[in-house]
């Protein structure tokens, strides 16, 4: 049995989220990878100490620590300027990969022509669901992904969708796989507020206004542990509603910069002005 080449460099922001790390930092821990590169955005908990600790059990994990809470843009561009493998993987320390999923994305890059290609995902609602991953993805994704995005530009609203086959599209879940050549070419936008979300939509659309081929990958999966799980940690603002205003602002951002590129590939349909009205009230809905 030929041996699976290690390849793959997987790069994790942190952010004081020492109490979650030994649960999510082992399941980036797969054939094919080569590292796992722990990119500390300046914690103010154990983080240090417990990337120690998992060292000694894993030797793949590796640690990056930045002088100052920059955010997870910054977090990234270090970790790739650090990275040593053909492939990188972006994941989240606050989430579990699926089992074989690394190995499947590395696969359609290989055999598709495709450059970046992404993993589903979604948020467990309790622990067991992390435990019992394949029992819950069997149950959680069961719709057909139609069209060529799983968000919906118009509302901001992302669905969950079974992906049957490798399949075209633009990415927008924050867990994809490109050559790690391609992604020194192109850094991610440091603009985006660190508390507000959709900076990895817009690398994406960074990567796709260049002419760059995504892909979906079945059965490939990056969910996020409970919530309570995570709270108290992350890139998250803790005031819900000042956490409403950074996201806001960086839709705001995001479709003053992609909108010509959205509009024309009919992604969106409607003027940047009623889009952001819609999440707006979309968003209050979900906090009430």
């Amino acid at each position: 049995m030929d041996q699976i080449e290690k390849n793959v460099s997987v790069v994790i922001p942190t952010y004081n989220r020492a109490h979650v790390l030994k649960k999510t930092i082992p399941s980036y821990l797969q054939d094919v990878t080569l590292e796992v590169i722990l990119v500390d955005d300046g914690s103010a908990d154990s983080t240090r100490e417990c990337v120690k600790k998992l060292h000694q059990h894993y030797k793949e994990v590796k640690y990056i620590r930045l002088k100052k809470h920059k955010g997870v843009t910054y977090a990234r561009n270090a970790g790739i300027s650090k990275a040593s493998g053909e492939y990188v993987f972006f994941g989240d320390d606050d989430a579990c990969l699926y089992e074989g999923t690394l190995l499947r994305l590395r696969n359609a890059l290989e055999t598709f022509p495709a450059d970046i290609a992404g993993a589903n995902g979604s948020y467990a609602a309790n622990w067991s669901e992390i435990q019992h991953m394949e029992k819950y993805i069997k149950s959680y994704f069961t719709e057909p992904m139609k069209g060529r995005c799983v968000l919906d530009f118009n509302t901001g609203r992302q669905g969950h969708c079974k992906i049957e086959e490798v399949t075209e599209g633009l990415l927008v879940m924050a867990s994809f796989m490109l050559k790690t050549e391609l992604a020194r070419k192109e850094k991610f936008d440091v603009r985006y507020l660190k508390r507000g979300g959709w900076e990895d939509i817009g690398y994406l659309l960074q990567h796709a206004e260049r002419g760059s081929k995504e892909v979906y990958v079945p059965d490939a999966y990056e969910i996020d542990v409970p919530r309570y799980i995570s709270k108290n940690g992350g890139f998250a603002e803790e005031n819900v509603w000042g956490r409403l205003v950074y996201i806001i602002w960086n839709w705001h951002y995001l479709l003053n910069k992609h909108y010509d590129y959205l509009k024309r590939e009919n992604y969106i349909t409607i003027s940047k002005t009623k889009s952001m009205l819609t999440l707006i009230k979309n968003l209050i809905q979900i906090i009430k």
